[in-house]
């Protein structure tokens, strides 16, 4: 009975009025005036009339009282106001480093807003100690994939942005640093090469590194040209610059380094197979029993897919296998198996086995090894993943497909192997570097010489000069210094001269003009040497022609020693070269002579020495000497790692190492250690989207099969567990996380940050929905918009039946606590009994033991009370609580003030409030500067309407709190939370009971055994304005535990989201003025959101049922009523499933003809598709036009 129960009595005052005037006429001399003027008796009778309408009314309203009086009977009470719920965080005042405690029942209002005049006032739940520890980082360590994702902006609220709790999006650095400043920090633009001395080149060499070096600002990347050597990788890497000194982990050079650009994930292992099949028969996911190579009949061949998670390129992918029964090959033959992998339509080669011999891996493509020598015994196959393996469709199912094939030969197996179980995993061969190398390639083009000094006089190399001055003598010495960028170990360096002399043989010796500067003088026979300086003396230069003496223009070829280096040389400091004249001469000086008759004859100077027009350096082309790495690094898992050699030892370096975390884990980095005290944090989980709990994804999920997480703290020695109380439901639901700080809370470095840190560790399982976090907030608790009055005065005993007290103020909110004063102390049973139901605070005893209070318990009503019973009843809109008569419940002992109460009071709409709101603390709290709402207030509700009351009372006595019928699920759906607004039951997908139907005169066909009976979905949609209310994961597992305690166990099911229509409208309106054109389109867009809502929208503001589709005609109505509209001149309407399987039914019914009609078939599938979907508003294209 949910709807208004029939009149008894339809007449109204009308009617009456007419039926006692005919009476009247009857009955009595009395008759109506002739001229209509209403006299004395139309008088009496209209009052008659009336007063008998209000009699009629009451009479009326009988059975809707009646029907109120049986709901009360039955304990049916209307819902108490709901208050809103809040986190609140609270901030200590700057600089303090005491940590404050704010107590529980602490209050904090709201701003009012425009027009309010009372505060809404909030109260905290529990205690909460504020810690001085502020929240700095915020990291994801998503190890199965090897990556990370730095989440510190929007997890610690600097960035409004939701982020997913263990994916990661960036990959762990795995890198390698060399350093070898004699080679990379010379000047000049050079081409340098890495030679990487490995155990296994062919592995590093099949990794992805790219190579980067540091520029003193950053890391620039720099093109590499990769070669494998026999036992080495050489690396070359063009167009380097001198590299600036950096600091890596303590080394300051110039670095060059190579980073992996590949996941390098921990190694797994015990994997289950994805499937298998034998032949052209259809894959299985069970291994055990089955014959890869058929049961009686030899088949070629056996395929198997192994898991996506083992697919990492380059690593060692190893299937152990346990045989029921080995395989044998007939004697004197070899069974040889080829194993592939199948890439687009084609299947590549791994390798080659036998039954004669376990395989080796030196002589396959990918280094297959099987140590089950082609299935005749128990052991580990294994290959190198190949770089390009993708998923595959094959036989239906998507895999990473492996075929292993037996060579057609003539050889054959005696005994088919029989599999009993296979594991997948898979390792990394890590290789090892045992010398590093580096040289650099010369640059060809000459460099003109910077400097000169003759002797103790620079030389203006600007100009033509004479390296040894006008008149050369014994010992003089030209410098000339060379550039630095041309300086490289072992490197040759070239000099080309040309001089300014002429040339010894002139092409026309009788030119009067003859050359400008005569030719050397080479009678003398100069001898030079040519010397550098390497950091303690003058050291001979060995060059290619000794005998060259600036004689002529010519390019000299010399190889400075070992250790040369720069030197001040007339005040400049540079790389020098001298050349000194150690011998002979080029001329001698004017002197005289004495002749054959005894006089002097006067011998003019005959010096020619060399005139130079240009010097310039050059290194000659080619590889100068290799130079050992003087050091090098690791940085793994952001582990920076410096490794060492002692003299000529060989390196030992493992450049890259898989990751140590096997798990991901959501990391909370603090920046100082907790007291030894409670604290609270607050993760705000990200509701899901629409779509990702919608009956589509969800349908058949197990939400009671939840993730295995755990909190853990950084200690002294190492990770240990942390004891908290999760309200989260592991991050199902936002909530708080409570736990006392641990004293050994150390800080350790993490993501290459040094903090305090915890984590939230994925142990096992998987997630229904993967979380999201939108926040996570220390020093935050729950409050409530509630005010807690305590230990309020109800009265005084007067010890007689059915007595009655009134609670101050109203609503009153469950959860009171009612204590009567009673003169003696409850028998020992008694009170054991009392303490069991609710605790040591059932009987409170004074010190004097003069004062004893004892809990009494609320009740719906007395029926099942006894005489002793501590039984009451209370109405929470009133106020009024009613005890017992001595026979159904325990009268109130006669006392002073010997009844008082503690309860709380509040709710409603008004304590939803917006995030930023909650600000205003009520009682000041030492140390404690600010607090506030970081998101809205919400839950606020009113009494619950009189409409849901009258249809909700019936069904407890039909469903009696067991789930039996389909009914009973969507009932029982509603009553599990306050936040449900719509569920509905629906059959499982392709249900017929029609297919059910047994014909006793056949046997039973496969429809009857595969029938999917005893299963049960129920769509949920909550409370929200949203345009789509999702539901939370937390509100899905809440009525789904609801259910399940309430149904049969062997019932299958699930609880999800509901399915979404969009509906989109495109219309061209006309609006009724020029002026009004300009609203019409907000106002149309606005009105179709409301009309479309799917649970405020539709004609009478209800929302739209499941299934129900708006129809054009509802949408003209709803346009054509704007304000502004004069009429609607076209209107389309487009609907869009946002699941494939709905959108794939609906498309097959929408987009036919009228005329065509649809099959029976499909539209039966789409009613049942359509029972879990509802309309929501899409994006509308409203055109403004106006009047012809």
């Amino acid at each position: 009975m949910t709807g208004q129960p029939p009149p008894i009595d339809p007449r109204d005052r009308a009617a009456l009025a007419v039926q006692t005037a005919a009476l009247a006429t009857r009955y009595s001399d009395w008759q109506p005036p002739a001229d209509g003027r209403p006299d004395a008796g139309q008088a009496l009778i209209g009052i008659f009339a009336r007063y008998a309408e209000l009699v009629v009314q009451r009479l009326n309203q009988v059975p809707e009282r009646d029907y109120l009086a049986f709901l009360n009977l039955i304990g049916t009470r209307p819902v108490p106001p709901r208050p809103a719920r809040v986190p609140l965080t609270f901030a200590l005042a700057p600089g303090s480093r005491t940590e404050a405690v704010v107590p529980a029942g602490t209050q904090v209002a709201a701003t009012p807003r425009d027009g309010e005049d009372d505060e809404v006032v909030f109260e905290t739940a529990t205690d909460l100690v504020v810690t001085p520890a502020q929240l700095q980082a915020v990291l994801v360590d998503d190890a199965p994939h090897d990556s990370y994702a730095d989440r510190s902006a929007a997890g610690t609220g600097q960035r409004d942005e939701s982020f997913a709790a263990f994916t990661g999006d960036q990959p762990v650095p795995h890198r390698f640093y060399l350093a070898c400043d004699p080679v990379l920090a010379t000047e000049g633009t050079k081409t340098v090469t890495v030679r990487l001395t490995t155990t296994d080149v062919a592995v590093l060499g099949g990794w992805p590194i790219s190579w980067a070096y540091w520029d003193g600002a950053r890391w620039q990347p720099v093109d590499a040209d990769t070669v494998m050597a026999d036992t080495a990788l050489v690396v070359t890497l063009a167009g380097l610059p001198p590299l600036p000194a950096y600091d890596v982990n303590g080394t300051t050079a110039g670095w060059l380094r190579a980073q992996l650009d590949m996941p390098l994930p921990h190694p797994v292992t015990g994997l289950a197979l994805d499937a298998v099949a034998a032949g052209q028969r259809t894959p299985q996911g069970d291994v055990a029993g089955v014959f890869p190579f058929g049961e009686s009949s030899q088949v070629r061949r056996c395929y198997l897919s192994v898991p996506t998670a083992t697919a990492f390129p380059g690593a060692v992918v190893r299937l152990t296998v346990t045989l029921a029964r080995p395989a044998t090959a007939v004697p004197d033959t070899r069974v040889q198996v080829v194993w592939s992998y199948k890439v687009g339509d084609e299947w590549q080669p791994l390798g080659q086995s036998s039954t004669a011999q376990v395989a080796s891996g030196f002589s396959n493509p990918a280094g297959l090894r099987d140590g089950t020598q082609a299935l005749t015994r128990d052991g580990d196959i294994s290959f190198r993943m190949p770089a390009e393996w993708p998923a595959e469709l094959f036989q239906g199912r998507s895999g990473h497909w492996l075929r292993a094939e037996i060579v057609d030969d003539g050889a054959t197996y005696a005994t088919l192997p029989q599999l009993a179980a296979v594991t997948v995993g898979y390792d990394w061969e890590l290789p090892v570097i045992t010398a590093i190398d580096v040289w650099m390639q010369t640059a060809p083009d000459p460099v003109a010489l910077p400097h000169a000094v003759s002797n103790t006089s620079p030389i203006d190399v600007t100009k033509d000069f004479r390296p040894f001055g006008e008149q050369p003598r014994f010992n003089d010495t030209c410098y000339l210094a060379c550039p630095a960028n041309l300086v490289w170990p072992g490197a040759e360096l070239v000099v080309e001269v040309t001089l300014t002399n002429g040339p010894a043989d002139p092409a026309d010796p009788d030119d009067p003009a003859g050359p400008a500067v005569p030719p050397v003088r080479t009678e003398g026979h100069p001898r030079l040497v040519w010397e550098a300086w390497d950091g303690t003396a003058w050291r001979t230069v060995t060059v290619d022609d000794p005998e060259y003496a600036f004689t002529d223009s010519a390019t000299v070829t010399l190889t400075p020693p070992v250790g040369f280096a720069p030197t001040e040389v007339n005040g400049v400091e540079e790389y020098w070269v001298r050349v000194r004249l150690i011998g002979g001469d080029y001329g001698a000086a004017a002197h005289y002579t004495r002749n054959d008759d005894g006089g002097y004859e006067l011998v003019d100077a005959t010096f020619a020495p060399p005139v130079v027009t240009t010097l310039s350096w050059r290194s000659r082309a080619g590889l100068a000497a290799a130079v050992p790495a003087q050091a090098c690094a690791t940085e793994n898992d952001f582990r920076l790692v410096t490794h060492h050699r002692d003299g000529d030892e060989p390196w030992d370096v493992t450049p890259f190492v898989p990751n140590p975390s096997r798990e991901p884990a959501l990391y909370l980095g603090f920046d100082q250690p907790f007291g030894n005290r409670p604290v609270t944090l607050y993760l705000q989980v990200e509701p899901p989207a629409p779509e990702e709990v919608a009956a589509d994804r969800l349908a058949g999920a197990d939400l009671t099969d939840r993730a295995d997480l755990v909190w853990e703290y950084s200690g002294v020695d190492g990770w240990r567990p942390l004891a908290a109380i999760d309200e989260t439901g592991t991050l199902g639901d936002r909530g708080v996380v409570r736990f006392v700080g641990p004293p050994d809370l150390t800080a350790r470095e993490r993501f290459g940050q040094h903090r305090c840190w915890l984590r939230l560790r994925h142990r096992r399982g998987s997630f229904a929905i993967p979380p999201r976090l939108r926040r996570v907030a220390p020093n935050t608790t729950w409050a409530t918009q509630t005010t807690t009055i305590t230990e309020e005065i109800l009265g005084s005993g007067v010890a007689e039946a059915g007595q009655r007290l009134t609670i101050a103020q109203t609503p009153v909110l469950a959860g009171q606590q009612l204590v009567v004063r009673e003169p003696q102390r409850p028998s020992p049973v008694e009170e054991a009994a009392l303490v069991e139901a609710d605790g040591s605070g059932a009987v409170t005893v004074s010190d004097d033991a003069e004062q004893i209070w004892v809990r009494w318990h609320e009740v719906t009503d007395f029926h099942r009370s006894g005489p002793g019973d501590r039984h009451y009843t209370i109405d929470a809109a009133t106020g009024e609580i009613g005890f017992g008569d001595g026979q159904a419940g325990r009268v109130v002992p006669l006392g002073q003030n010997n009844v008082r109460i503690t309860y709380r009071t509040g709710g409603g709409e008004q304590g939803n409030r917006p995030a930023g709101t909650v600000v205003t603390l009520k009682s000041a709290v030492p140390y404690l500067d600010s607090v506030t709402n970081h998101e809205p207030a919400s839950g606020g509700a009113g009494w619950e309407p009189l409409d849901r009351v009258r249809a909700r009372g019936p069904k407890a006595l039909r469903h009696r709190d067991r789930a039996v019928t389909v009914d009973d699920f969507v009932d029982l759906a509603f009553e599990s939370s306050a936040e449900v607004a719509r569920a509905q039951a629906v059959p499982p997908s392709g249900f017929d009971p029609f297919n059910l139907w047994l014909d006793p005169d056949e046997q039973p066909g496969g429809e009857h055994r595969q029938a999917d009976v005893g299963g049960i979905g129920v769509i949920v949609v909550p409370v929200s304005v949203a345009a789509r209310p999702a539901p939370s994961l937390g509100l899905l597992r809440q009525v789904d535990q609801h259910l399940r305690a309430r149904c049969a166990p062997t019932v299958g099911l699930w609880v999800a989201g509901p399915e979404w229509i969009e509906v989109t409208v495109t219309a061209t309106v006309v609006a009724t003025t020029p002026e009004s054109a300009g609203l019409v389109r907000a106002r149309v867009e606005q009105t179709l959101d409301r009309f479309l809502h799917p649970l405020t929208g539709g004609p009478d503001g209800t929302g739209w049922a499941f299934g129900r589709k708006p129809h054009r005609s509802d949408l003209y109505a709803a346009v054509t009523a704007v304000d502004g509209v004069d009429h609607v001149r076209e209107l389309a309407v487009a609907q869009v499933a946002e699941s494939e399987a709905l959108g794939e039914r609906l498309a097959a019914v929408l987009d036919r003809s009228l005329a065509q009609g649809a099959a029976e078939p499909v539209a039966a599938d789409l009613t049942r598709w359509l029972a879990r979907a509802l309309a929501y508003s899409g994006r509308h294209q409203i055109t403004v036009t106006l009047p012809a």
